[in-house]
């Protein structure tokens, strides 16, 4: 029998000892893998309308990934923006990144499927709406009762009415997906009380307006109610990075203990200004636990008062809603926000 040598008997153990080995691995993996949930499924196309997954318990895990966002195109959902003016066209077409449209596409596919309106409050020309909307979900646009820049806008490109131009939008896209609404949302006037039963329900909301949290305090206010209402689903806040009181005001977010979101920073593959989002993933996780003790309205039902707040503890939409969102390719940026956040509020000075 010829000898081996001291490198081959060493093989020859390692050969020996790799069953067990493998088993090791092998128990080491499944036991990781029950730590993290389980998840099972698969992801088939960039636009994330299949990026859903489901953890060993059964529930759904939402994968919203920015390199699919940089990687895919909003060409194939473009034809909704034919009723908007040439100049946020031709924006719908830029790269994540630079504009929102394609970010906002990606998320409407990956929310598509999820209960309640899409909110856009900041209506504008619209185009963030139709962005919204590209994937079949309904949609809610708000604007200020002062405001007349769809008016205008719409009788300028297309010689039409508002009413006109809806009933047009809504044909193209299939069915009666587009609601415009005024009012100041803040306010406990009528069509405020009749728009925060959709807010509440909202899967997904839109903010895009002052862009003042301080000095025309709207975001912080709103957000403030939302918190108080216990909403559940996604804010999408546009302008992160536009202005000192916007840095300030999404640094705070970031930084805000016991918050019931989650915050990302959506910016490389958002808007060149800042793309931010909350995901209230805390208040459906204990709505679907019934951490909440309702009132009548029975499952799927949120009763609120004029001024958007809950009544009798209100009735969550969360047991048929419940799900885990993940967000990929975010925690640099925030992780640089944070430190820098905390270095102000030590009293440092930075030129920002």
């Amino acid at each position: 029998k010829p000898k081996r040598g001291f490198l081959g008997d060493c093989a020859a153990a390692c050969y020996r000892q790799l069953p067990g080995v493998m088993m090791v691995l092998l128990v080491l993996g499944m036991v990781l893998l029950r730590a993290s949930g389980g998840t099972s499924g698969s992801r088939r196309d960039a636009f994330g309308t299949s990026n859903k997954m489901h953890t060993s318990s059964g529930r759904e895990v939402v994968l919203l990934n920015l390199e699919d966002v940089k990687a895919s195109t909003c060409a194939k959902h473009s034809a909704l923006m034919n009723f908007t003016t040439e100049e946020y066209r031709e924006y719908f077409f830029q790269d994540p990144g630079q504009e929102r449209y394609c970010l906002l596409t990606h998320i409407a596919a990956v929310l598509h499927d999820r209960p309640g309106s899409f909110i856009d409050i900041g209506t504008r020309v619209a185009a963030s709406a139709l962005s919204l909307m590209s994937h079949g979900h309904r949609v809610t646009t708000i604007d200020i009762p002062t405001s007349n820049e769809l008016d205008h806008m719409v009788m300028k490109t297309f010689g039409q009415s508002v009413k006109d131009w809806q009933v047009a939008v809504n044909r193209a896209a299939g069915g009666n997906l587009l609601t415009i609404a005024k009012a100041d949302i803040l306010s406990s006037s009528d069509n405020a009380t009749k728009i925060w039963p959709t807010l509440t329900t909202a899967s997904l909301i839109y903010l895009d307006t002052y862009h003042k949290p301080d000095s025309r305090p709207f975001e912080r206010q709103f957000l403030n109610r939302l918190i108080d209402i216990r909403y559940e689903g996604v804010v999408v806040i546009d302008d992160i990075y536009l202005n000192h009181e916007m840095q300030r005001w999404f640094d705070e977010l970031v930084c805000a203990s016991d918050a019931p979101y989650k915050v990302y920073d959506l910016t490389v593959a958002g808007h060149s200004s800042g793309t931010g989002l909350l995901d209230f993933e805390r208040n459906r996780q204990s709505e679907q636990s019934g951490d909440i003790a309702g009132g009548g309205g029975g499952v799927g039902a949120r009763v609120t008062d004029a001024a958007g707040r809950l009544k009798n503890g209100g009735i969550s939409a969360a047991r048929k809603r419940g799900y885990s969102l993940v967000v990929g390719t975010t925690t640099q940026k925030l992780a640089e926000r944070a430190k820098k956040y905390s270095f102000l509020k030590g009293g440092g000075q930075l030129q920002r």
